[in-house]
């Protein structure tokens, strides 16, 4: 059996060898399909890990009410609020109506021109407190976070640093924002997915103590509450909703939600998005295949000769059938190993043109290579019975074109 099948795959690929042109631009239908769905789970991986990556599932976030519903372009774009009903008391009655083990930490944006060695326009300033680097994943690098709010000092992101004093190493050096003078006293570590549910691209923010920020009027957007575990997650809601409901200056304008609740949303999105694409890659795949099985009809009439001979020295009906379907199968793995290639190098390029880090899995390739073995065997199907049908006194007769 191992000698039919070496066999079968040496004539396979002598045969296509013979019309490289052909076979390249056959294969290209299934390259574009498998390209397709190379880049359609590398994209959505990506976005999955955007939304879903550590989720911290003992976070509540207290956030003013709205009926929007949180979508990618939400995700994408940092726009702080107009008003707030939450102040600094707000922040203080959460800490008192919950465990006195959460962290908790106003979050206030403020989006202003920076300047250091540099200017950047609309640079995003975010005031907090330093339990809320943990609570968002964040690592200062060099330095440190300042909680003295004697004191007016910042922590860059990365980028931010690079944009305002050209290095990273900016320990030390003054920011300006709004006029009033920031020593930068740490800067953070690079993030590889830099956004989160907040919607701000923590490699571009300074962070700044929310209580250094007083002169500025800073708007509270929302308030983490860090929990110690899950377990306490609903009783702690409860009670907190109950305590903030009976203040007149919060009823009816806030809403208590995990981090999970706020980028639920936007998966619903994602999968929209993974439909759409799927739909695209399976029409690819189709066509392709519907194009393979036509060039090896018109390859089958074209080689009715030798089809004749190979049965008048011996060849059986399904020696002839696996010439053509192993002809089938390599036409749609050559077109699979260019589509994965295509495939990644679209996603190299999306990573390199974005900030998303793009998603690596062993089931793409293997998915790849599941698709184009199914689809050689289907789309070679018709035309390698139509070979091993054919009458062999009929067929000798009839020249090779």
């Amino acid at each position: 059996m191992s000698l039919l099948l070496r066999t079968n795959y040496a004539i396979a690929r002598s045969s296509l060898k013979r019309q490289k042109l052909r076979t390249f631009l056959t294969s290209l239908g299934i390259a574009i399909g498998i390209a397709s769905i190379v880049y359609t789970f590398g994209i959505i991986g990506s976005f999955k890990n955007l939304v879903k990556a550590e989720t911290n599932d003992a976070l509540l976030v207290l956030q003013q009410k709205s009926d929007e519903a949180t979508d990618i372009s939400s995700i994408l774009t940092a726009k702080p609020l107009i008003s707030s009903p939450f102040n600094k008391e707000t922040v203080e009655l959460v800490q008192k109506s919950t465990n006195t083990t959460a962290a908790i930490s106003p979050f206030a944006p403020i989006t202003c021109n920076l300047s250091g060695d540099n200017l950047v326009a609309n640079g995003n300033i975010i005031g907090l407190y330093e339990s809320a680097l943990k609570t968002l994943g964040l690592k200062v690098k060099t330095g440190s976070f300042q909680s003295d709010a004697s004191l007016k000092t910042i922590v860059l992101g990365h980028n931010l640093s690079l944009q305002l004093f050209g290095t990273a190493e900016s320990i030390g050096k003054t920011v300006n924002i709004k006029g009033e003078r920031y020593i930068v006293t740490g800067v953070l570590e690079n993030q590889d997915n830099p956004r989160n549910f907040t919607r701000f691209n923590f490699n571009q923010v300074g962070l700044v103590n929310f209580d250094q920020l007083a002169t500025l009027n800073p708007i509270i957007e929302k308030v983490l509450i860090q929990l110690p575990d899950h377990n306490t997650m609903l009783s702690v809601k409860d009670s907190l909703n109950k305590k903030l409901s009976e203040n007149p200056n919060l009823s009816g304008t806030f809403q208590l939600a995990s981090e999970e609740q706020i980028s639920h949303p936007a998966s619903s999105n994602i999968k929209l998005i993974t439909v759409l694409l799927s739909i695209i890659a399976i029409i690819s795949i189709i066509v392709g295949s519907i194009s393979i099985t036509s060039i090896m009809i018109a390859t089958v009439t074209e080689r009715t000769h030798e089809i004749g001979v190979r049965k008048a020295i011996g060849a059986t009906h399904f020696n002839i059938f696996l010439q053509f379907i192993f002809e089938s199968i390599l036409l749609n793995l050559s077109g699979a190993v260019l589509g994965f290639v295509i495939g990644y190098a679209a996603l190299l390029v999306t990573a390199f043109l974005t900030e998303f880090k793009i998603y690596f899995s062993p089931e793409i390739p293997a998915i790849a290579l599941g698709v184009a073995l199914f689809t050689g065997f289907i789309s070679g199907t018709i035309p390698s019975l139509k070979a091993a049908g054919k009458n062999p006194i009929d067929s000798i007769k009839q020249p090779n074109r």
